[in-house]
């Protein structure tokens, strides 16, 4: 006999159970906080597209060597975006790496003068 699920909500959460997602609690500084989903499958993504993102931010050197490296656009880009102005996240030690990354990258924006969107 299936189950009977009071409402939708219930009925997505045990889906993403079976599938593998998880969830992704941002805390902002103003008190507020944000979740997001994220499927088991693109954890690896989310860490490469952080990677490939602070490549554009290379640390101080000299500056005969620095070369200018655009920023790329990644399929991750909206929750790395969203990553980088909470003042911490709820989640696991890969979400923790990328929140780390994200912060990085923020510090590296604000030195240069540039602002997030």
């Amino acid at each position: 006999m299936p189950k009977k699920y009071e409402s939708s909500k219930r009925r997505l959460r045990a889906i993403e159970g079976t599938q593998g997602a998880f969830n992704v609690r941002l805390l902002f500084p103003d008190g507020s906080t944000r979740a997001a989903v994220v499927a088991k499958e693109h954890r690896l993504r989310l860490l490469i597209d952080a990677f490939d993102r602070i490549r554009a931010f290379p640390p101080p050197g000299p500056e005969l060597s620095q070369e200018i490296i655009p920023e790329p656009v990644t399929s991750s880009d909206n929750l790395l975006r969203l990553m980088e102005p909470a003042s911490s996240v709820e989640g696991d030690r890969l979400i923790q790496t990328v929140f780390g990354i994200c912060k990085t990258i923020s510090q590296h924006r604000h030195q240069k003068g540039e602002t997030n969107e």
